[in-house]
C-alpha cells in the first residue's frame, strides 16, 4: 500500500548510511589524510600492481584500473562531455575483498543478502557540472579525464573500471552499509580505503525524452496503442470488462474507488501489489489483502498522479491497465530503497537540476509545477522508519511504470 504514496525521497542524499548490517569484518583502521594515502600506496604496490595487473595512480591519489567491458563501447557517449544522467552498476569491497555494497543480483545471491523486493538494476543518477549525489571517486571517474599510461581517458557508455580510493574519495569517516538488499555481508568502516568496480551502463542526455520514447514503444509493442490513444500526454490507459462482470456506474472525482492493483516496471519486475496471488509469486508472502480506497477529489495529492488521471471515467467492475512517464509517478527523484533518516537540508538538489539542466524542455514547466506543489510544499524531508527486516523496493529516477488494476464495487472486492 505504501508504494502509492508520494513519499518521494532523494536517493542522492543516501550516499552515506550509518548502521544497518552488523559486521564481522577484520578491516584495520587507517589514519586519515596523507597517512591513509601512504597506506593505500603501499597496499597497491604489494597486492595490485605487478606485471599482469596495472592500476594507474591519479593526481588525487585514487587508482584506476581498466576492466574488460561486457558490452560494446560507444565512444560518442562519454559522461564527461556534457551534463547528462548516467545508469551505473557498482560493487564496493574492502581491501580484504569483503562486499559491502552491490547493484548485482548475482553478487547479492552469492552474499546471501538477496531479497525478492530489491530491484537489482543500474543506479540512475544526475551527472552534471557539480557533484550532487555521488561519492567523489565515482564522480571523478565519470566526469573527469583520468590518466592511463600517460593518456587522458574518459569513461564512455559500456566502460568498466576498478577504483581504489581513500575514504576521502569514498565514504569518509562514517563508512557505509545498506540493509535493503544492496548490501553485502559487511559494513565499510569509516576512514578506511575501499575498492569499487564501476560500470557505465548508459549515458542519457535527456531523461525526459528517453522515458517518453520508452513509454510510447511499450504501449505500441504490448498493447497496439499509438500516440493518438493517449489519455493525456505520455499516459496510456487501456480498459475493458476483462472479468466479464456486470459493470456499475461511472466513477467521478467524488466517487470512492476500491482498487486491486499490480505495479511493475517495463521489464516486468513487480514492485508492489495488494493481490494475494501476485504477492505470493513476486515476494513469497502476503503482506496485505486490503483494497486501496481512493477518492480522487480528496486523495489527489496523497497518491501518485496516475490514479487521479485514470480513475474518473472508469466504471465499477472494470479492469484497466496504464503505462506512463514519471511525471505521473515518482518523478526525477524516484523512491529511495535505503532506510530513511531525518535530514537537516535538502541540498538544493532539485532546484539545481531544474535551473541548470532542463529549463528549455517542453515539459520543464509541468515537472517544476508538479514538484513545487507536491514535493517542496509538503515538506518531503520528513523522517520515516521501517520495521526491522522490512525492505522497500526502489523506484529509480525518471522511471516509467505500468499498473494493472481492477475497480471493485465495494471494499471487499465484490463485483455484484
Amino acid at each position: 500500500m505504501q508504494r502509492f504514496y508520494k513519499n518521494i525521497l532523494v536517493a542522492a542524499l543516501m550516499a552515506v548510511v550509518v548502521g544497518g548490517l552488523g559486521s564481522c569484518s577484520k578491516d584495520p583502521e587507517f589514519p586519515t589524510d596523507k597517512f591513509q594515502q601512504n597506506s593505500l600506496d603501499a597496499w597497491m604496490a604489494k597486492h595490485v600492481n605487478n606485471p599482469d595487473t596495472v592500476a594507474w595512480r591519479q593526481s588525487n591519489g585514487m587508482y584506476v584500473q581498466i576492466l574488460p567491458s561486457t558490452e560494446p563501447l560507444d565512444e560518442s557517449l562519454a559522461s564527461a562531455d556534457t551534463i547528462v544522467w548516467v545508469r551505473i552498476n557498482y560493487t564496493g569491497r574492502t581491501l580484504q575483498n569483503n562486499v559491502y555494497l552491490t547493484r548485482s543480483e548475482d553478487e547479492a545471491k552469492w552474499q546471501g543478502t538477496f531479497t525478492e523486493r530489491t530491484y537489482y538494476a543500474p543506479d540512475y543518477l544526475y551527472c552534471g557540472a557539480t557533484n550532487t549525489n555521488m561519492i567523489e571517486g565515482q564522480y571523478f571517474a565519470l566526469k573527469k579525464e583520468f590518466m592511463i599510461d600517460g593518456v587522458p581517458t574518459k569513461m564512455v557508455q559500456g566502460s568498466k573500471v576498478r577504483l581504489y580510493m581513500t575514504s576521502e574519495m569514498a565514504y569518509g569517516s562514517y563508512g557505509t552499509s545498506n540493509n535493503q538488499g544492496y548490501g553485502g555481508q559487511f559494513t565499510l568502516k569509516g576512514n578506511v580505503p575501499t575498492i569499487e568496480d564501476l560500470e557505465l551502463v548508459e549515458v542519457v542526455k535527456d531523461p525526459i525524452e528517453r522515458e517518453n520514447k520508452l513509454v510510447a514503444e511499450y504501449a505500441e509493442k504490448m498493447w497496439g496503442m499509438s500516440a493518438k490513444d493517449t489519455l493525456v500526454e505520455n499516459f496510456y490507459l487501456d480498459k475493458s470488462n476483462l472479468l466479464d462482470v456486470a459493470l456499475g456506474d461511472t466513477l467521478t472525482v467524488d466517487s470512492t474507488a476500491y482498487i486491486y492493483y499490480k505495479g511493475y516496471y517495463l521489464d516486468g519486475f513487480v514492485f508492489d501489489s495488494n493481490i494475494d496471488s501476485v504477492q505470493l509469486r513476486a515476494f513469497g508472502e502476503i503482506t496485505t489483502s486490503a483494497a486501496l480506497t481512493y477518492k480522487p477529489s480528496e486523495d489527489e495529492k496523497e497518491y501518485i498522479k496516475a490514479f487521479y488521471k485514470a480513475i474518473p471515467g472508469m466504471r465499477y467492475g472494470e479492469w484497466g491497465r496504464m503505462v506512463f512517464t514519471s511525471i505521473y509517478g515518482y518523478g526525477a527523484t524516484g523512491y529511495s530503497a535505503a532506510l530513511q533518516e531525518e535530514y537537516d537540508s535538502y541540498n538544493n538538489y532539485m532546484s539545481y537540476l531544474y535551473a541548470n539542466l532542463y529549463n528549455s524542455s517542453t515539459q520543464y514547466s509541468s515537472y517544476y509545477d508538479y514538484y513545487a506543489t507536491n514535493y517542496m510544499y509538503y515538506n518531503i524531508l520528513t523522517s520515516s522508519t521501517l520495521e526491522e527486516g522490512e525492505v522497500v523496493t526502489e523506484i529509480p529516477s525518471y522511471t516509467p511504470l505500468v499498473f494493472e488494476f481492477f475497480v471493485a464495487h465495494d471494499a471487499k472486492g465484490n463485483t455484484k
